[in-house]
C-alpha cells in the first residue's frame, strides 16, 4: 500500500514510549520521514513498531551459586487507550447537554463541556481553583477556568 502524507500508520512514539496510530507529515522517497503521534500530538522522526520487532539478545544471566533463581518477567500492559477510556466515561450521559467551554466560567468534577477544537469532555478534575482536567476522546487535557 502506497504511503502518502495524512495518511495513518502505526509507529513507535518517543514521547509515548509505545507503539501508537500516527498521522504521516513528511514522506523521503515514499517512505515516511516524519510522523506525528494522534495520542500526545508530538512530531518525530518515524520510528518502526517495536511490539513486531524481534527480540532483543539478552545477555547471560550471572548470579552466585545457591542464589535464587531470577524472577520471570511480566507480561506487556496493554497499551492506554483515551478513547476507549472516554467512551466508558461518557457511558449513560447525555452529551447534549453538554456547556460551551469558557474560560470565564467555573466547571466541577462530572460537568459535561464543549470545546470547539477537542469536543466533547467530561471534567475529570478541580485543579488549584483555576484549571479543570477534562477527559476528551482523545486523552486528557487542563484548560483554564474563572479568567475574567
Amino acid at each position: 500500500m502506497a504511503q502518502m502524507v495524512g495518511g495513518e500508520i502505526d509507529a513507535y512514539c518517543t514521547k509515548c514510549k509505545r507503539d501508537n496510530v500516527h498521522a504521516i507529515v513528511a514522506l523521503v522517497d515514499g517512505e515516511a520521514a516524519r510522523v506525528q503521534c494522534k495520542s500526545c500530538n508530538t512530531q518525530h522522526n518515524f520510528r518502526a513498531p517495536r511490539a513486531g520487532a524481534a527480540p532483543r539478545v539478552a545477555r547471560a544471566a550471572t548470579r552466585a551459586v545457591g542464589s535464587a533463581p531470577a524472577r520471570p518477567r511480566r507480561s506487556t500492559p496493554e497499551p492506554h487507550n483515551p478513547s476507549r477510556e472516554w467512551r466508558k466515561a461518557m457511558d449513560g450521559r447525555d452529551a447534549a447537554g453538554a456547556r460551551a467551554y469558557s474560560m470565564a466560567e467555573g466547571y466541577n468534577s462530572g460537568d459535561l463541556l464543549r470545546h470547539p477544537k477537542f469536543g466533547t469532555g467530561l471534567v475529570t478534575e478541580v485543579l488549584a481553583g483555576t484549571k479543570v482536567a477534562v477527559l476528551f476522546e482523545d486523552g486528557r487535557r487542563v484548560l483554564v477556568m474563572n479568567k475574567a
